[in-house]
């Protein structure tokens, strides 16, 4: 029973490995998948703040944009840090984060469409969650529930 079981295994493998074969991935597994799709994703959301960060307020001087990436956990803020006359600033302008495989928009106070500039860079709609908007309304959104 348990050669069986093992030789099904083994069979089950190579089946796996020929279908990689034929559609190029040979020696990808799973895991490497989707790891290609997290960084691919990592790198499209870093575009989308670093292009960002380079436009300041025009009406506020000592302002200083700052990209923060913790890409062992999937964590990015565009933060704008300064002071505004005698007014300390410390403001979160975008945060995303990456989970089971998705890019979530937690907050996004600009005026771009950042769902679509994602998607420009390679996200798939369907890989995108507005974490800001409530989880009962998600599915009206056109985008990940």
């Amino acid at each position: 029973m348990a050669k069986s079981l093992f030789s099904a295994a083994i069979h089950q493998r190579n089946c796996q490995k020929e279908k990689n074969k034929a559609i190029g991935l040979s020696n990808w597994s799973h895991k490497n998948i989707s790891m290609d799709k997290v960084t691919r994703y990592q790198e499209a959301i870093l575009k989308v703040l670093n292009e960002y960060a380079k436009i300041k307020p025009s009406n506020i001087k000592n302002i200083e944009n700052q990209v923060i990436a913790d890409k062992a956990n999937n964590h990015y803020q565009l933060m704008r840090v300064g002071w505004d006359k005698n007014e300390f600033i410390h403001d979160c302008v975008m945060h995303f984060d990456i989970k089971e495989e998705k890019v979530w928009i937690q907050c996004n106070w600009t005026d771009i469409d950042v769902a679509e500039e994602l998607m420009s860079y390679g996200v798939a709609r369907l890989d995108i969650v507005l974490g800001f908007i409530p989880e009962n309304e998600r599915a009206l959104t056109g985008y990940a529930a």
